[in-house]
């Protein structure tokens, strides 16, 4: 207690400062929350730029490489990757025909997978 100063004077000295402080802090908050409101939207908006071009990437690599591509990306998020069921046929076909891990192999399943993608495209389904 400052000398000369009464208990309801010390009250009104503190009670003054915390009212300073807790507008300083609102405020404080408030630019806070109007900067992150800001940032998450600049953030949402490169994300739907990056998965554009994402879209872009993978309908040229299918295109492109007639999805020849697809049995060896391994990109996920893909709409054109292999899925499970995929693998399931291929495995399917290794087993059944007892075939080995082979360049010949490789190309004999990638136009498997050709063949799969083709069906699924003209069913809308990738």
């Amino acid at each position: 207690m400052a000398k000369g100063m009464t208990l309801e004077e010390l009250r009104t000295a503190l009670s003054s400062d915390a009212t300073i402080e807790n507008d300083s802090l609102k405020l404080e908050l408030k630019n806070v929350k109007e900067n992150a409101s800001a940032e998450i939207e600049k953030y949402r908006t490169e994300v739907k730029k990056y998965q554009s071009w994402f879209e872009k990437l993978a309908n040229r690599c299918l295109i492109l490489t007639d999805g020849s591509m697809c049995l060896h990306c391994g990109i996920s998020g893909c709409p054109y990757a292999l899925d499970n069921n995929d693998w399931d046929a291929v495995c399917r076909v290794m087993k059944k025909n007892h075939m080995e891990r082979t360049p010949d192999t490789a190309a004999i399943l990638s136009g498997l997978i050709q063949d799969r993608q083709r069906k699924k495209l003209r069913k809308g389904v990738a």
